[in-house]
């Protein structure tokens, strides 16, 4: 994983040209906080390219590109929002260092990092697990949206619908005593004993492991890991040593 101050290329995705003059070293103004989207349009933007365009002819450089100008971002923001600056240097640049990185070590080519398509800067906002509790009754029902955005893409007459088969995979908590706290474990990962993996099929309208149609549970299987497959890190630990989901985190 890259640091804040160098933007080394990964690997194997070697640049045909270098970058157009201009060409991400700054982004717009981030009143919306969403860096990565508005760094990735500015780069199309001074490529010739529409917002909803694909970048086919994307390179290595152009990642390169993109992490740099988020670099700039946060100097520029360093002396009017300390805290905005830090959470970018600290938190943003090192997420889309390390999906870069994954990008190149699965063989898929630069194209897909700034693809609308593949890349999506802010995930799925829906009430579920935890988050029912985080929202203190703003949504009360399980498995719904939290925002416009998210709502177009749920329900039976949606975009959702014309998702394929959505699997869930995660590991399992694990307790001596088989029992956690729903604040610590959330409500869809059910504490274990043994280290276990588990995979779920989920509805691809509601994001639930219950088909909402049909009120019928779906495919679901707890794997049985080897000891010492599983280790539990510390939120603070976690977000120090920049263990994310799927990501190494060194």
């Amino acid at each position: 994983m890259s640091s804040p101050t160098t933007t080394p290329r990964p690997a194997g995705w070697t640049a045909s040209q270098p970058p157009a003059p201009g060409g991400g070293t700054s982004s717009p103004p981030d009143a919306n906080g969403r860096h990565l989207l508005n760094t990735l349009l500015t780069h199309k933007q001074a490529r010739g390219l529409a917002r909803r365009e694909e970048f086919t002819a994307a390179t290595g450089a152009d990642i390169d590109a993109v992490l740099e100008a988020l670099t700039a971002r946060a100097e520029e923001l360093e002396p009017v929002d300390t805290a905005a600056a830090a959470h970018l240097r600290e938190q943003i640049h090192p997420q889309v260092a390390a999906y870069a990185a994954a990008l190149e070590r699965a063989g898929y080519p630069p194209s897909l990092f700034f693809s609308r398509t593949f890349t999506i800067d802010t995930g799925q906002i829906v009430n579920q697990g935890r988050a029912e509790n985080l929202f203190r009754g703003l949504a009360a029902t399980n498995g719904e949206p939290i925002t416009p955005r998210e709502e177009r893409g749920f329900g039976q007459a949606s975009l959702s619908t014309v998702r394929g088969p959505i699997w869930r995979i995660t590991p399992v908590p694990l307790t001596p005593t088989g029992r956690l706290p729903i604040a610590v474990a959330g409500k869809k990962n059910p504490a274990t004993t043994a280290p276990s993996l588990l995979v779920e099929e989920l509805d691809p309208c509601h994001l639930s492991p219950v088909m909402r149609a049909t009120g019928c549970r779906l495919r679901r299987h707890v794997l049985r890991l080897p000891d010492g497959w599983i280790e539990h890190t510390g939120m603070k630990e976690g977000r120090t040593a920049f263990a994310l989901p799927g990501f190494p985190a060194a």
